[in-house]
C-alpha cells in the first residue's frame, strides 16, 4: 500500500494544500496543482523532505538517511513507474518527467531535477490533460503490444497471406508471403495464381513452365470488405497423396489378379478394400462394396445370398466370430465354412498392427472333394487289403513299410506294428526271420526290395519254426515301390501233391 493510501479520505485532496514546496524553474505546470512533497538526494540517500501536508509529513520524514529505493513504493502502486527515471536521475543527473497511479490519488506527476550536486524529486497530482495523455499512451501501448503480437503470430505461420486491393499487386502481409516472392521466379510464380478466385489446390509455376510445387489457395473476406487470400504449401502432402494412390492403384491391380477373394477392412471396420474375385466368388454388386458397408453389413448381405453356414442361431455365431477375430492377436485367424449349396470356403482372417483385418476366402471344394475322394480310395485299397488270406506288405523304394493288411501282421506277430511301420524293412525282415529257421531268403527278398536294377518278380521259399513253409512273392510296383504277398503252400500229407509242388517252388526261388 502507497503512502497515499494511509491518508485520511478527508486529506486525500491533495490539489487543495497550499503550497510551500518550490517548483523546478522549467516547470510549466504553475497554478495547476499543487506538489505534494519534494525530495532531496545526496548520492542514493534521502537528506531532505518537505512537504506542504502534515497528515503524510511524518512517514516522509522517516525516509531521512534511507536509501531511494524505498520511495517509489510510497507514492506508485506500480514502484517500476517511478523507480528506472528517479535511479538514472540520481546515477547520471538525468532529468525526467513521468507518471504513475496511485490508487488513493489517482494519477501524480514526478519531476527530476538536478539542483547543484543533488537530485530532487518533485511529486505532485496530474492534472487532466496529463491524465487523459497518460491513459491514451497506456491505451496506445496496449494497442501496440496487441499489434505485435498478432505480427509475430502471422509471421510464425507456414501459410501465406496476401492483402488484395482493387488494380493493385497483392501485398504479403507475413514472413511466408515475403518468403514466398522473395525471387522473381516465385514472385512470377504467385503472380500467376491472381486475378482467379478459384479455392483449392493449385500448381505454381516457374516462367518458364516448371511446376514449382503445390498449394491451396484460399479466398477469404473480412466483414469490412478487405479481401485476403491464404496460400498453404501443400506440396509434399500432395507427393505423399499421389504416392499412395499410385501404390494401391498398384495393389489393387495387383490383388485383381488373385484367385481367392480379399476384403480389407479399417480399424472402424469399414471395408475399404476388395478385389474382383470378391464379387464373383460371392455375386456382390461392386457399388455395393464401393459404398464401404460396415463388416456387420457385409456379413448380413452374404447371408442374404444364402454364402454363409447355416446356423441355429445366427446373432451368436456372428458375434462368436467377430470375438475370435479381434482376440487372434498377430496370429492369423482361420476356419472353413461349409455353404448350404455344398461349397466349402477357407476363410483366413490376418489382423493389422494398425487394426485393420484381412479376409481371404478361398474356394477349396474342388480340394476338399479330391482329399475326401483319395482317402475314401485308401480305405477302400486297405479293406480289400484286409479281406486277403494272403499277407500283403508294401515297401517304398526306400525301404519303408507302407501298407500291411490283417494276415501280415498276425502271420508277422510283431505287437509294436507302428513302431514297424516307422522303422523299415530292416525291421520287417528282422522280425520275420524270426519266425522261421535259419536261412538268407528274407535277405534276398530285402535286397531285391531296395534294388534299383531288379526283375519284375521274385519268389522265394522259406521254413517256419513251426514247421510248415512261407512262400514269399515279391512284386516291382510302376513307382519304385515292392509288394511282398506271404503265402501256405500244399502241406507235406495232402495226396502226395506236394511232393511236385514244393520242388517246383524251391525251383522259383531262384527269382
Amino acid at each position: 500500500m502507497s503512502l497515499l493510501n494511509r491518508i485520511a479520505p478527508s486529506h486525500r485532496n491533495t490539489a487543495s494544500v497550499p503550497s510551500r514546496i518550490a517548483r523546478p524553474k522549467n516547470d510549466l505546470r504553475e497554478g495547476i496543482a499543487a506538489p505534494i512533497a519534494a525530495l532531496t538526494f545526496e548520492g542514493e540517500t534521502v537528506l531532505g523532505v518537505e512537504c506542504s501536508d502534515a497528515t503524510i509529513a511524518e512517514p516522509l520524514r522517516e525516509l531521512m538517511g534511507q536509501d531511494w529505493r524505498k520511495v517509489p513504493p510510497l507514492f506508485c502502486d506500480d514502484a517500476a513507474d517511478l523507480a528506472p527515471h528517479l535511479e538514472r536521475l540520481i546515477s547520471e543527473g538525468e532529468a525526467f518527467q513521468a507518471f504513475g497511479a496511485d490508487s488513493a490519488a489517482g494519477m501524480l506527476s514526478f519531476s527530476g531535477i538536478v539542483s547543484g550536486l543533488r537530485a530532487r524529486l518533485i511529486v505532485a497530482p496530474a492534472h487532466a490533460g496529463e491524465v487523459a495523455l497518460q491513459e491514451a499512451l497506456k491505451e496506445g501501448q496496449k494497442n501496440e503490444a496487441q499489434a505485435q503480437l498478432l505480427r509475430a503470430q502471422l509471421d510464425s505461420s507456414p501459410t501465406a497471406i496476401f492483402g488484395l486491393s482493387n488494380g493493385s499487386d497483392p501485398k504479403p502481409l507475413n514472413a511466408a508471403a515475403q518468403a514466398m516472392v522473395g525471387s522473381s521466379a516465385g514472385k512470377t510464380a504467385v503472380a500467376g495464381l491472381f486475378p482467379s478466385a478459384e479455392d483449392g489446390p493449385r500448381q505454381l509455376l516457374s516462367p518458364d513452365g516448371t511446376a514449382l510445387g503445390w498449394v491451396r489457395v484460399t479466398h477469404v473476406t473480412a466483414p469490412d470488405g478487405t479481401a485476403f487470400v491464404h496460400i498453404e504449401d501443400i506440396d509434399q502432402q500432395t507427393r505423399v497423396e499421389r504416392a499412395l494412390e499410385s501404390f494401391m492403384t498398384t495393389l489393387t491391380e495387383t490383388f485383381a489378379h488373385l484367385d481367392s477373394a480379399l476384403a480389407i477392412f479399417d480399424r472402424n471396420r469399414q471395408l475399404s478394400l476388395f478385389n474382383p474375385a470378391l464379387t464373383d466368388l460371392f455375386d456382390l454388386n461392386p457399388a455395393t462394396l464401393a459404398a464401404r458397408p460396415s463388416f456387420r453389413e457385409f456379413l448380413e448381405g452374404l447371408r442374404q445370398r444364402r454364402m454363409l453356414p447355416e446356423q441355429a442361431d445366427y446373432t451368436q455365431w456372428r458375434r462368436r466370430l467377430s470375438e475370435a477375430v479381434e482376440c487372434s492377436g498377430d496370429v492369423p485367424f482361420q476356419e472353413d465354412w461349409t455353404l448350404p449349396s455344398g461349397q466349402i470356403l477357407r476363410v483366413t482372417v490376418r489382423p493389422h498392427p494398425r487394426g485393420a483385418l484381412a479376409f481371404v476366402f478361398k474356394d477349396i471344394s474342388g480340394h476338399v472333394m479330391l482329399e475326401r475322394r483319395y482317402r475314401a480310395e485308401v480305405e477302400l485299397g486297405q479293406a480289400t487289403l484286409d479281406r486277403l488270406h494272403e499277407a500283403v506288405a508294401v515297401f517304398s523304394a526306400s525301404g519303408q513299410v507302407l501298407f500291411t493288411n490283417e494276415a501280415f501282421e498276425t502271420a508277422v506277430e510283431y505287437d509294436a506294428f507302428d513302431t514297424l511301420t516307422n522303422g523299415g524293412i530292416e525291421e520287417l525282415v528282422t522280425a520275420a526271420a524270426a519266425k522261421c529257421a535259419p536261412d538268407s531268403t528274407w535277405r534276398d527278398m530285402q535286397n531285391y526290395a531296395l534294388s534299383t536294377d531288379r526283375q519284375d518278380r521274385w519268389s522265394g521259399l522259406v521254413e517256419t519254426v513251426a514247421g510248415g513253409y512261407w512262400l514269399l512273392r515279391a512284386n516291382a510296383l510302376p513307382d519304385g515301390s515292392t509288394m511282398l504277398a506271404i503265402s501256405t503252400p500244399v502241406a507235406a500229407d495232402d495226396g502226395g501233391r506236394d511232393q511236385v509242388a514244393l520242388p517246383k517252388i524251391a525251383a522259383a526261388g531262384g527269382g
